[in-house]
């Protein structure tokens, strides 16, 4: 196997320990030992623990990032059935990441960075944009109504207010498009 491909198949089985599991308890020999390599090999694609669990991260949200993408460009979708896409893939694939994530997101500066819903946010404001000039959205300030949508996602990834509310971190996101949505038709 090539030294590329061993790398992308570590790190697609690091995405899955991570989505499966959380990273807080990570220790890199026993992470090495489940994933039958060295800890040199782990210090190969990070320098440290942090920074690994950060290049895991970005591994998960770029994956999300362009599946959302591509369900949003299949041709013909109205405005509205583009942010249904983007934000579907987006609640669908959140809704396989254990809850733990979430708790552990909260808990490392590093990775809330990671995790912030800003790298989504163009798409949205740009669909938004779209719906207006057409006419399908009534005229609102899409950067505003964006900033809104983002702050609602950072309140729905809170693991105490899911828990306050008895919604996982996917519902509380399909919760908040639905009410987006009913908020800027025309």
């Amino acid at each position: 196997m090539s030294e590329r491909r061993s790398r992308e198949a570590l790190l697609d089985s690091l995405v899955d320990i991570l989505v499966a599991e959380g990273f807080s308890d990570w220790k890199m020999g026993v992470l090495a030992s489940r994933l039958s390599c060295s800890r040199s090999t782990l210090y190969k694609l990070a320098p440290s623990k942090t920074e690994l669990i950060v290049l895991v991260l970005n591994r998960v949200i770029d994956s999300i990032m362009a599946d959302a993408l591509e369900a949003a460009g299949r041709p013909g979708l109205s405005a509205a059935e583009k942010i249904t896409a983007y934000g579907g893939v987006v609640v669908e694939r959140q809704s396989h990441i254990n809850p733990r994530v979430w708790t552990d997101v909260a808990e490392l500066p590093e990775a809330q960075a990671v995790f912030s819903p800003r790298r989504g946010a163009k798409p949205i404001t740009e669909f938004l944009e779209e719906g207006i000039r057409s006419g399908e959205f009534r005229p609102v300030n899409p950067e505003f109504v964006t900033q809104l949508l983002l702050l609602g996602v950072r309140i729905g990834q809170d693991p105490r207010i899911l828990e306050s509310s008895g919604l996982d971190s996917s519902k509380a996101v399909a919760e908040l498009l639905d009410i987006l949505l009913r908020g800027v038709e025309h």
